[in-house]
């Protein structure tokens, strides 16, 4: 092989190592990964909330960061998963609401509802999480 195109070849080669090497860490991924990682956090930290007193505030506070983790996946996805996006907002519109009620009027069917509502928030969660996996 001539001086020339060895340098050419090995030029090629040192950007092609490059090139897969940025892959490979993670810069290449787009928003939507590292927003679906924060969510899928703040659900698990939701979904591990014991019954006990300071439960239900433990909830709110982990609805207000699911909410504010949803709306960054959503604004990063544009349009993207606006299906699973809207389903996962009306489950926590639901969870909000029995929470609400669970703290005016404490009881066992409320706190039910609550825990029935959570139920719903994390399998719209895992729906949205399953959409947004193949873009990761």
């Amino acid at each position: 092989m001539r001086p020339l195109a060895l340098r050419a070849t090995l030029a090629g080669y040192l950007v092609l190592a490059t090139m897969v090497t940025g892959c490979g860490s993670g810069s290449g991924k787009p928003a939507v990964c590292n927003d679906l990682d924060n969510l899928q956090t703040s659900v698990q930290a939701l979904k591990n909330v014991s019954i006990g007193q300071g439960a239900l505030a433990t909830v709110k506070s982990d609805l207000t960061t699911i909410q504010r983790d949803l709306q960054t996946l959503e604004a990063d996805a544009k349009q993207q998963y606006a299906s699973e996006i809207s389903a996962l907002s009306s489950s926590l519109t639901s969870l909000q609401t029995s929470v609400s009620a669970a703290q005016a009027a404490p009881s066992v069917t409320s706190l039910a509802a609550v825990a029935t509502a959570v139920g719903a928030t994390a399998t719209s969660a895992k729906a949205l999480a399953s959409a947004v996996s193949s873009t990761c």
